[in-house]
């Protein structure tokens, strides 16, 4: 074809979409989300409920007092927990400082580990980890302790989860009990109970409120917009316990054979 020419190209009929050869449907299924007799009665618990309204002070008590049960029954529990505690705190923080002055670095150093002794950090700390194993949370305040023997009287007070909550007759708020919240969703204080529900003195009905830059409280969030913490041994209470079983089944049935043995003898012929 000569330079510069411009050559006409043969052209078939236009086609329209009808023409075009049809996509192939897609087909796409869950087998988790099929329903069935066995799926349904498997499923038959689930629901679509908030992360604060599946976690309301009555659940979490439940399941609170059965891991709290579990944990002093159960020595694998217990291992599992004092295990987790000794590996995330183990001997205490410690501080390393680098000022480029040894006496003032050494002194310091020093005098945090004195007041961290004084307060029984260590001790403390694995009971925090520990409480948010069993009980799914734990609480801190800090606090001025004149009785301290040290120039630095802060300290750490712990509070048991179950006095952090509502007065019987507060009205609800769509947050979860013994918190305080601003209007930007902001934990500004929390309620807590004077008396603990469950000892033998006292009635849980004085309270009070404690400024949030006071408190510490730890828990790890499952679910977004969470508040509050649930036992980590949630998800094997069950199994604990069947372990429990099956071991005093498996020696009950051992002395049950033990105790069946014995040795019959006579006087007759082998025939």
């Amino acid at each position: 074809m000569p330079r510069g020419s411009i050559a006409a190209v043969k052209r078939g009929p236009a086609r329209t979409l009808s023409d075009a050869a049809p996509p192939d449907r897609v087909r796409a299924a869950y087998d988790a989300a099929q329903v069935s007799e066995e799926t349904s009665e498997h499923w038959s618990l689930t629901d679509s409920l908030s992360a604060v309204a599946s976690l309301p002070p009555q659940i979490r008590a439940r399941i609170r007092n059965r891991a709290r049960y579990e944990a002093s029954n159960n020595g694998f529990a217990r291992g599992a927990i004092n295990t987790l505690a000794n590996y995330v705190i183990g001997t205490g923080p410690r501080l390393q400082l680098s000022l480029g002055n040894p006496e003032l670095e050494s002194y310091l150093e020093n005098e945090f580990h004195l007041c961290a002794k004084r307060v029984r950090l260590a001790q403390k700390l694995r009971l925090c980890i520990k409480s948010m194993a069993v009980d799914g949370e734990s609480f801190t305040q800090l606090v001025n302790n004149p009785g301290l023997n040290h120039t630095v009287k802060l300290d750490l007070r712990q509070i048991d989860c179950d006095r952090v909550t509502d007065p019987v007759m507060a009205v609800p708020t769509g947050h979860a009990d013994g918190l305080v919240f601003d209007d930007f969703g902001n934990v500004i204080a929390y309620r807590v109970s004077r008396a603990h529900p469950g000892g033998n003195y006292g009635i849980a009905s004085e309270f009070d409120t404690i400024r949030a830059d006071s408190m510490r409280h730890l828990f790890i969030a499952d679910r977004p917009e969470q508040e509050r913490g649930v036992s980590r041994l949630t998800p094997s209470l069950n199994l604990f316990g069947q372990l429990r079983r099956y071991r005093l089944s498996v020696l009950a049935a051992s002395e049950t054979a033990a105790d069946l043995a014995g040795i019959i003898k006579t006087q007759q012929s082998p025939e």
